[in-house]
């Protein structure tokens, strides 16, 4: 029946999502075995984690180095790994919608107001949930920086 498939999935998520809880507020590299074996793209490398942040927070994401690559994305979500209400809010940015600074790098900014900055993605009401950047066509796939940040020291 299609509520046992449903709660089968609701559990799949929920426990891939507690997973990432070591690496809360951190853009962590995926392990890439266990994304291929579920259908993931062998030609994206996988960032997945978890956000959790206080309403006067912002999370700061750094990504230095962009390698060459076909394009790359990052996406807020719940808990169960479904995007955000991407009809009434910002919640994701990529290689073609991005403000980059002069140095060629980008910052993103995760935070439940708008702090006033380029790049920023909203909780959209949400108080916690998972993200995942992706490298897609990438030969390398650099590290990205993090930090939680007061809103105030942003604006």
């Amino acid at each position: 029946d299609s509520r046992d498939v449903e709660q089968t999935n609701k559990a799949l998520f929920e426990g891939w999502a507690e997973g990432f809880l070591d690496t809360t507020n951190e853009v962590a590299a995926a392990d890439q075995g266990f994304c291929q074996a579920i259908g993931g793209d062998p030609n994206i490398y996988y960032f997945h984690s978890s956000w959790r942040l206080a309403p006067d927070e912002a999370l700061v994401i750094e990504a230095a180095d962009i390698p060459e690559c076909q394009t790359w994305n990052f996406v807020l979500q719940n808990w169960w790994m479904e995007s955000l209400d991407y009809r009434h809010h910002t919640i994701h940015v990529n290689k073609h919608t991005a403000h980059y600074e002069p140095d060629g790098s980008v910052r993103v900014v995760v935070s439940h107001t708008n702090p006033g900055v380029p790049n920023w993605i909203e909780t959209a009401g949400h108080k916690k949930g998972t993200m995942c950047w992706r490298w897609i066509g990438a030969k390398h796939h650099p590290e990205l920086k993090t930090r939680v940040a007061k809103l105030a020291e942003l604006q």
